[in-house]
């Protein structure tokens, strides 16, 4: 019963579930895959550098 009553406050306290039902397209999956896994993804050792890369 306890759970059921936070899980209630928890909805009002956010306007609807508190989860995420949102699920990728297969684009964004693929994406996120492969940054995950490093590839494609450049590191910068501080903001100059970042922006540098930029061209900002």
């Amino acid at each position: 019963m306890r759970l059921l009553l936070m899980f209630y406050k928890s909805i009002k306290r956010e306007h609807g579930l508190p989860l995420s039902l949102m699920v990728p397209n297969a684009t964004t999956a693929k994406a996120i895959k492969e940054a995950k896994a490093g590839k494609g993804v450049k590191k910068f050792k501080n903001a100059k550098d970042l922006f540098k890369d930029l061209d900002i």
